[in-house]
């Protein structure tokens, strides 16, 4: 798992800039604007979830419910990522298992822009998503199916432009 958490902060590094300073780009109505990127939810489903969080799977990724009481309408302390990196510096293994959370340095525990635990997001919506975008997809290409365009619509999908400017970074 921290292979993981190694590779995520790799590939979140660019955003940090971003984040803080923003960054100069062409959108799709051409005008040039300054953007400010940064991580505003992590569509995952439950397992995902207790990946990105590094905690236990009978814990929960938003507050610190014992792990019998999950489900239980009582508040309780809210996760807190920074308390968790302090720990996680100091070896402190005793009071991160008190908490349902596994040594392991987060990703997203660095990052000024991120509350780990707002970008839970439940596995419903997850499906849902997905779902709906292929109910929207088979319908799409049903109906050009039974308009006898399908094969028009491809000739003319393969030779739009890309997106103006756009590139990897």
């Amino acid at each position: 798992m921290q292979v993981f958490h190694d590779l995520l902060k790799f590939v979140l590094r660019p955003l940090s800039s971003s984040a803080r300073d923003g960054h100069v780009i062409k959108c799709g109505d051409e005008v040039v604007r300054k953007c400010y990127f940064r991580v505003a939810g992590w569509l995952a489903d439950h397992i995902e979830n207790l990946m990105i969080h590094v905690i236990y799977t009978t814990r929960c990724a938003i507050c610190e419910s014992p792990q019998d009481w999950l489900g239980d309408l009582q508040k309780y302390p809210l996760r807190d990522a920074q308390q968790y990196r302090e720990w996680v510096d100091k070896s402190d293994t005793e009071s991160l298992h008190m908490s349902g959370v596994k040594c392991i340095t987060n990703a997203l525990w660095t990052r000024r822009d991120v509350i780990p635990r707002e970008l839970v997001r439940s596995d419903i919506v997850h499906m849902i998503l997905l779902g709906n975008l292929q109910h929207l997809l088979d319908w799409i290409k049903g109906f050009l199916d039974s308009h006898d365009r399908l094969s028009a619509f491809d000739s003319i999908w393969s030779l739009m432009a890309p997106y103006p400017s756009c590139y990897v970074l």
